[in-house]
């Protein structure tokens, strides 16, 4: 439920009878025309209810528009997930319609925060985006905060043991730890000595998800995998393979093959330096509002509530199963 009224929170402006398209006025009639066909291919309907549609190219701007650490989450392994909340949405929006719970005082304020937050964050885009960013500022910030947008391409063959971690998108396997390692030092000899890195993973590696790719596991960033991992990934060259790593997964072999370079990731940095002056210009601009605060007021409040927590307003992208996060086995190469 959690998700729900988060999501609804960031969604509320874009009704979920606006979100699916205008219900069919008559019969779908095939067409004969395969150019045609295959432009409908393009845009598939991934969602249908009560003779309303929600394409592809619409569930796409819909997670778009969602705030970023939500965002990486539904973009990848949970955009299924994704339409799940979408029903469910549609369901309770229309019980809430029928309750008339949209004329409850309650209700209408939650609404009027909701629209407020996210015209203020409409704002906030726009201004952003006015900001003008020199490509010197980008490449001086970037030398300065490199880790922060660092991003490496890996494989992995992954070996794992009866002490291993279960993990639902890995097999499963009797060998003790010490013949795991075993085994996994055999496969990185076999690499020094030439044979294919991605051959063996397909065949050897207890990752799954990976292996099938060849032990891809795409561009992956710091802080994406557990320590011990990171820690000898983000040590590599491009080219180069790693000693056998232990980690609560199994025994990892490690191949660097690619590293981000400065252009590849040149808007991710000038948008972030965009964020950063936006916030400086919105404290200015704040300033020059000079609002008056009751500070005796919130200082008597803070006495009165001086020992409770104070609450986390960072919105994490929910879990299904078993989590990933901080793990170190991503699913062909998508975020966790």
């Amino acid at each position: 439920m959690l998700r729900i009224i988060v999501i609804i929170l960031f969604l509320s402006s874009l009704s979920f009878s606006g979100f699916i398209g205008q219900a069919q006025t008559g019969p779908s009639v095939a067409s004969t025309d395969p150019a045609a066909a295959a432009r409908k291919n393009e845009d598939p309907v991934v969602l249908s209810i009560g003779g309303r549609q929600l394409k592809a190219s619409e569930l796409e701007k819909r997670i778009d528009a969602l705030p970023i650490n939500l965002r990486s989450f539904y973009k990848n392994q949970g955009k299924r997930q994704f339409v799940d909340e979408l029903v469910r949405m549609d369901l309770l929006t229309g019980e809430a319609i029928r309750r008339k719970l949209e004329n409850d005082p309650e209700v209408q304020s939650q609404l009027e925060m909701a629209r407020s937050s996210i015209l203020a964050a409409a704002a906030m885009r726009a201004v952003e985006k006015e900001i003008q960013v020199s490509d010197e500022a980008a490449r001086s910030f970037y030398a300065a905060h490199s880790a922060e947008f660092e991003e490496v391409r890996l494989r992995q063959i992954l070996v794992r043991s009866s002490k291993s971690l279960p993990d639902g998108s890995t097999t499963t396997n009797s060998m003790s730890p010490d013949e795991a390692r075993s085994k996994a030092e055999g496969l990185r000899k076999q690499i020094l000595s030439g044979a294919d890195f991605a051959e063996l993973a397909q065949k050897n590696s207890d990752d799954l998800a990976s292996a099938r790719n060849g032990g891809d596991l795409g561009f992956v960033r710091r802080g994406m995998n557990v320590p011990p991992f990171e820690k000898v990934a983000f040590a590599l060259k491009p080219g180069q393979v790693s000693e056998v790593v232990e980690t609560p997964f199994g025994f990892h072999v490690v191949k660097m093959e690619a590293v981000r370079t400065f252009e590849e990731v040149k808007s991710q940095v000038i948008s972030r330096l965009q964020q950063i002056n936006g916030k400086e210009k919105l404290a200015e601009l704040v300033k020059q509002l000079n609002p008056v605060i009751n500070e005796a007021y919130f200082k008597v409040e803070h006495g009165r509530h001086a020992s409770e927590p104070m609450p986390s307003f960072e919105l994490a992208a929910p879990r299904k199963g078993k989590s990933r996060e901080k793990g170190n086995l991503p699913n062909n190469g998508a975020k966790p």
